[in-house]
């Protein structure tokens, strides 16, 4: 009698558990980001190109979900070289695969860490003279956000991600978007 009632209880505290958790293994979740980027390159002004960043992710388990993600350039910026005039530099594409480290804070909102890979392709055009250069880029990648929870199946979402690092320059994002949770 005694070992029914303590698994009772387990059994029962493990259920509350899981309907309580925020994520529960096998969930996934898809969302968009708007991502207010910045290039920045040795020798040149910070850029601010935009771009539209589609999320899918599924948690392996409760705390660490796998996502992938695939964006394009929204909005160019332009810097200006005393040499060449105006430079614009657009994102082409941007995909990523992440490990997400989720802590819950309440029933529909967490906080994250990311830490995984892109590639990236950019352009830069010297509007003045008609030259366009693109090139692309792989490189470890890392970021925090937060899930700020509307409902069970629906959060707004802020981030930081640095999407590349190489010795000479950088790309890096302010993510703002929602993120939709479905089982």
């Amino acid at each position: 009698m005694k070992k029914i009632i303590i698994s009772g209880v387990f059994g029962l505290s493990m259920a509350t558990t899981m309907l309580l958790h925020a994520n529960s293994e096998g969930d996934s979740y898809g969302g968009i980001q708007y991502g207010l980027g910045t290039y920045s390159e040795d020798g040149f002004d910070d850029a601010n190109p935009n771009a539209l960043v589609g999320r899918y992710g599924k948690f392996v388990n409760d705390n660490f979900a796998i996502e992938g993600r695939i964006g394009f350039g929204v909005g160019d910026d332009s810097v200006n070289d005393p040499t060449v005039g105006d430079i614009a530099i657009e994102i082409d594409s941007l995909l990523g695969v992440y490990g997400v480290g989720h802590v819950a804070i309440n029933d529909s909102s967490s906080v994250y860490g990311l830490l995984g890979f892109s590639r990236g392709e950019l352009t830069a055009t010297a509007t003045d003279f008609g030259i366009s250069i693109s090139d692309d880029d792989t490189g470890l990648s890392f970021g925090v956000g937060s899930n700020i929870g509307l409902s069970d199946t629906l959060a707004l979402n802020i981030e930081y991600t640095q999407y590349l690092s190489e010795s000479t320059y950088d790309f890096t994002a302010i993510g703002l978007g929602v993120v939709f949770s479905f089982e």
